[in-house]
Order: C-alpha cells, then sequence, then structure tokens
C-alpha cells in the first residue's frame, strides 16, 4: 500500500499497522468498537483471513481495540517479537495506561484472551 496514511491519518493505529507490516495488512478501525483487518494470503497466512473485532462498550476513548487487534495478530503470528518495527511503533498505542485526575498511572489496559482454532 503507497499511501496508508490517507486510512486514517498519522500516528493512528491503522496507518500504523500498515506501514509497519507493509502490504501484509489492511486495517481500519469503525465506528461503536468495531475494527476490520484483511491479511492477504503470504508466508504466514497462506488462504489469506479477514479479522472482525467489537468492542462491547464502544471503545469511546480507542484505547482497547489496539491491544485485542495486536494481540490477535501476534497470536496468529502475523505479528512477531522480531518485526522490531512493528512493535516499537505500537509500543504505546497497544499498551495504553490509565490516569486518575492528577495524570499518575493507576492502572493499564492488556488483553487475557487466547484465540481457539476452529
Amino acid at each position: 500500500m503507497q499511501h496508508p496514511e490517507m486510512i486514517a491519518g498519522s500516528g493512528r493505529l491503522d496507518t500504523l499497522l500498515m506501514q509497519a507490516l507493509d502490504g501484509r495488512i489492511f486495517a481500519k478501525t469503525g465506528a461503536a468498537g468495531l475494527y476490520a483487518v484483511a491479511l492477504p494470503a503470504g508466508p504466514r497466512v497462506p488462504r489469506g483471513l479477514g479479522i472482525a473485532v467489537k468492542i462491547e462498550d464502544g471503545d469511546p476513548k480507542s484505547r482497547i481495540r489496539a491491544s485485542v487487534i495486536v494481540e490477535v495478530l501476534r497470536q496468529l503470528g502475523v505479528a512477531k517479537r522480531e518485526d522490531t518495527d512493528l512493535w516499537n511503533a505500537l509500543e504505546e498505542i497497544a499498551r495504553p495506561s490509565e490516569q486518575n485526575y492528577r495524570g499518575l498511572e493507576v492502572g493499564s489496559y492488556r488483553p487475557v484472551f487466547r484465540l481457539h482454532p476452529g
């Protein structure tokens, strides 16, 4: 993809994923907690794959989608630790923290699920 920043703008999850995985993924966030990913056929995904994620509360602050999508890609073997560009670009956006009114970190979000083949 030549201009992934046209999908969502610079610094956004969609753009970062498409830049880091350079043509191995197409990603787009949607309204009300939706996120869609297309993985064209290739070495890590021989038949191609479509992924849709819905965050039930709508993810109004867009904090959870990044964590979930990055974890799904990791479990599928698409996003691996050796993809340093991907992990460096997504580190902050994929592991959001929660601050209190004083700006102190009081918690964080992290995925705790396992995909089941089927």
